[in-house]
């Protein structure tokens, strides 16, 4: 399934919750007791558990978007490109290193510029037990004990 049928099937069980919510059929309850005369306070009291129900249902549908990459206006997650690791040298410096494809860049990034500080051509996509396990045979192969 796409993410694009994941949004859509989404914002269907969204619109179904609204439309067939408790907090609609207490609205309509609490209408017709108001009109007849009846107690004011469970009229506020399911107003309010409905005003917290729609509140939450908006805070799923912000942490869903958030989860599955959707992130601003629907946009998908890049895969070429990665922050690989970073590090912060004062308040408003920092240098970043970042996954382009087959290349590694290091930048150095300050206010208001970001500079090329070096490339690393052709890096290798290995896991981390791969390269372990080459490292391990590659050690053993250096010095036999």
């Amino acid at each position: 399934m796409t993410s694009f049928k994941k949004q859509r099937v989404f914002l269907r069980s969204i619109a179904l919750l609204v439309l067939f919510s408790p907090a609609v059929l207490l609205a309509e309850e609490s209408a017709t007791k108001l009109a007849k005369g009846n107690d004011y306070s469970s009229y506020f009291i399911k107003m309010i558990f409905s005003m917290l129900l729609i509140i939450g249902m908006l805070a799923a549908f912000a942490w869903y978007t958030r989860r599955f990459g959707m992130g601003v206006l629907g946009h998908k997650p890049n895969d070429k490109l990665k922050i690989v690791s970073m590090l912060s040298l004062g308040a408003k410096e920092r240098v970043v290193m970042v996954q382009a494809g087959e290349d590694q860049l290091i930048l150095g990034i300050a206010s208001g510029e970001i500079k090329k500080l070096h490339v690393i051509r052709n890096v290798p996509h290995k896991s981390f037990s791969q390269q372990l396990s080459t490292e391990i045979t590659k050690n053993s192969t250096e010095n036999p004990s």
